[in-house]
């Protein structure tokens, strides 16, 4: 207040009140907002809220697994960085699988910050044992005609990564006994028929 000469110096600056005078606050990025600071004592340019930005991917060739141990659903990944560590991002999946009459299977959500390790997230509580911790429950009824059929698994997570790094969230599943596999996008019985259908999942 009262100072000779403007502290600005490039078009788009705003003046800002200082600790004892006024300050220049130098203009944001392309696609940043002014809001307050962290620390609720000034200005500052960042990203604004509401939807930032969408990533996607859908798989819509088959996959088989009659793996003991959670593996990979090759195809069924998706990396965003985001552009703040105060980001959320919102994870939606829909899981189309199928397989043996009685069938145990598992799937879960797992995040990988890029140079990290993956870490399952939304997964339950360990409770002991050999309970598996999972995001979905895949699993076919004791009928003989399961074989023909599929069900869906959905789930919806949002997600705190606390990061600007590339990151990576993808789907993994197992079985719980190697004589039953886990099919995504298709029935285990792969008959030529008008009842044999081919899914997408995403």
């Amino acid at each position: 207040k009262g100072q000779a000469t403007s502290p600005t110096t490039t078009r788009g600056d705003v003046i800002v009140r200082g600790v004892s005078a006024d300050e220049r606050l130098a203009i944001g990025t392309a696609g940043q907002v002014l809001k307050v600071n962290s620390g609720a004592n000034g200005l500052e340019y960042g990203a604004g809220g509401g939807l930032i930005q969408t990533v996607s991917t859908a798989k819509t060739n088959t996959f088989v697994t009659n793996s003991t141990s959670y593996t990979d659903v090759t195809g069924l990944n998706a990396t965003i960085t985001p552009t703040s560590s105060s980001n959320k991002i919102l994870v939606l999946v829909n899981l189309v699988y199928g397989g043996h009459a009685n069938l145990y299977g598992f799937g879960r959500l797992v995040r990988t910050i890029s140079g990290g390790s993956a870490t399952p997230i939304s997964v339950g509580n360990a409770d002991g044992g050999t309970r598996p911790q999972a995001s979905l429950a895949l699993q076919m009824t004791n009928n003989s005609n399961q074989e023909y059929k599929n069900k869906t698994a959905s789930m919806s997570f949002l997600d705190s990564p606390n990061t600007t790094t590339s990151t990576e969230y993808k789907i993994q599943c197992h079985t719980n006994n190697s004589g039953r596999d886990v099919h995504i996008n298709w029935p285990r019985n792969n008959d030529n028929g008008d009842y044999i259908g081919r899914y997408a999942s995403s």
